[in-house]
């Protein structure tokens, strides 16, 4: 893998549920995230790519 896709979402675990529900192959389920506030999970598109999604922002409050 050359790249990592995070995209942030107001809620983790309906975001999963909600790409599940649409067919999404979900490789980590939604968890508390480990130095840093927030959740996340991962999930592959039908390429392969790894996807992940969560709920820290690590460019809130910036200028």
């Amino acid at each position: 893998m050359t790249s990592c896709i995070y995209v942030v979402v107001p809620d983790a675990d309906a975001h999963c549920l909600h790409a599940r529900n649409e067919g999404a192959v979900v490789i980590s389920e939604p968890h508390d995230n480990m130095g840093y506030p927030g959740r996340g999970y991962e999930t592959l598109d039908p390429e392969g790519n790894l996807w992940s999604f969560g709920t820290y922002d690590p460019w809130a409050g910036a200028v």
